[in-house]
């Protein structure tokens, strides 16, 4: 496997836009993939040249997040598998998607729960401002 990179936090296109304040639904495939690099920025300095980057971003938005949202199952290239330690990985010889749904529904809980906690606390001046603009008339 190369590399695993959702040892924590899922992306969330939708955070990603209430984190920028944001309302804009245009471009959602952007927004998924801005929100990955916007959980996971060790991604842009991973092992990945900037191509294969764009290939796992690219298959994470067709074959996972379009799969599931508008059909129901993942397409062609993704698996769903206990096995992996990570919650999603990507083979690069392949080109195909592992997912561990037990990991992933913890990190996405995970994730949330700091985030709220983050907004509670005050910690992120900025994301505070950008939740309250998405709320705002």
């Amino acid at each position: 496997m190369n590399p695993p990179f959702f040892r924590g936090d899922p992306p969330f296109s939708t955070e990603t836009r209430l984190a920028e304040g944001s309302k804009g639904h245009s471009d959602a495939g952007k927004w998924f993939k801005k929100g990955v690099l916007r959980v996971h920025p060790s991604m842009k300095s991973s092992s990945l040249s900037q191509g294969d980057l764009d290939k796992l971003l690219s298959k994470l938005w067709r074959a996972t997040r379009c799969g599931m949202y508008h059909a129901g199952m993942t397409r062609e290239g993704v698996y769903l598998s206990g096995e992996p330690s990570d919650a999603v990985s990507f083979h690069l010889a392949s080109g195909t998607v592992i997912i561990n749904p037990h990991i992933l529904v913890r990190t996405i809980r995970g994730h949330f729960e700091r985030m709220i906690g983050d907004l509670k606390v005050g910690k992120d001046a900025t994301l505070q401002r950008s939740f309250l603009k998405w709320f705002a008339g």
